[in-house]
């Protein structure tokens, strides 16, 4: 049995009920809840009820209704690589789900019994969808081959212009309470929009001189010759939204001026600067190849030691 699988499930009990996660890594016990579900990929708990989980993974949805003691599956893409790759709920209504897959967009409007497709690529390149973010009725969905926008809660779409229509998405995100400020993480650079959606800045891409960090702090280094920005995850801080954290192959890039600035964060902690996930809450938790850490007094404490993982994929 995999043992990257709902392992996560516990620390993300942790930070939803906690706000933040105070235990040292020596205190801190791990439980494998994932009763032989392989290859997750995303988990989501329900912010009014943390008994409910739902898990996306290699084999489909699964939904626990007690704290992951048993599971059902919900929701199935059949036989193959067929990844449920994020799962999310509508801001308005918990009842409504959408899932991110290797086979489209898919919705569930009654607590994930019944899934309906909502968008589907026009080649197997553009249906595999990475990432999302839902809004009240805009929908931004993250492809292989570009980001879509879709202005009537999934009916119809559209694809965005210029290169962020035209790479891989990794990871959106945004302030609720600025919905018209989102970040974008993709495989040449992070984007900015601060009009819904309706242009396109890049704030962070592979040379120096993209960042425009003039400051005293540790630079980010990326001067090299790979093609690509080395990004992997990007987060918007809720309780301060100018600070953006990118999670890069080098370590955690901050900045605190919505993306005009960035600098380095102290890599001092972590066993590998090659950081593949950043969460941020009321503190801020990194995934990396070694385990998963958080930060606080200046510099990163893993909280995954006991933690049997072959590999994490997110918090």
């Amino acid at each position: 049995m995999e043992k990257n699988i709902v392992n996560l499930v516990l620390l993300g009990l942790f930070i939803f009920l906690l706000g933040t996660c105070l235990c040292l890594a020596e205190e801190m016990e791990w439980q494998d809840i994932g009763r032989g579900i392989s290859g997750v990929k995303s988990v989501l708990i329900d912010p009014q009820d943390v008994r409910i989980i739902y898990v996306g993974s290699s084999d489909g949805v699964f939904k626990s209704e007690d704290a992951g003691a048993s599971w059902r599956r919900v929701f199935s893409l059949g036989i193959g690589h067929k990844d449920v790759n994020l799962l999310l709920f509508n801001p308005s209504t918990r009842s409504r789900l959408y899932a991110a897959t290797s086979q489209g967009f898919f919705c569930s409007d009654d607590a994930g019994e019944h899934w309906r497709w909502i968008f589907l690529g026009k080649d197997p390149v553009e249906k595999e969808c990475t990432a999302a973010a839902i809004l009240s009725s805009d929908i931004f969905l993250g492809t292989k081959k570009g980001l879509f926008v879709s202005r009537d809660k999934g009916r119809s779409w559209y694809k965005a212009t210029d290169q962020i229509g035209d790479t891989v998405i990794l990871a959106i995100s945004y302030y609720d309470m600025r919905p018209d400020d989102i970040y974008v993480a993709t495989l040449h650079g992070a984007f900015k929009t601060h009009d819904a959606g309706k242009s396109w800045e890049k704030i962070f891409g592979v040379h120096p001189v993209e960042n425009g960090n003039n400051g005293e702090e540790e630079k980010v280094d990326q001067d090299k010759k790979e093609r690509f920005s080395g990004i992997r995850h990007i987060c918007v801080d809720p309780e301060h939204p100018h600070d953006i954290y990118l999670a890069t192959d080098d370590g955690v890039a901050l900045s605190k001026d919505k993306g005009k600035t960035w600098s380095a964060m102290t890599s001092f902690g972590l066993l590998h600067r090659e950081v593949k996930y950043i969460l941020v809450t009321s503190a801020i938790y990194a995934v990396t190849k070694s385990g998963i850490f958080e930060f606080r007094q200046e510099r990163w404490h893993e909280l995954s030691l006991g933690l049997i993982a072959g590999d994490i994929n997110s918090i």
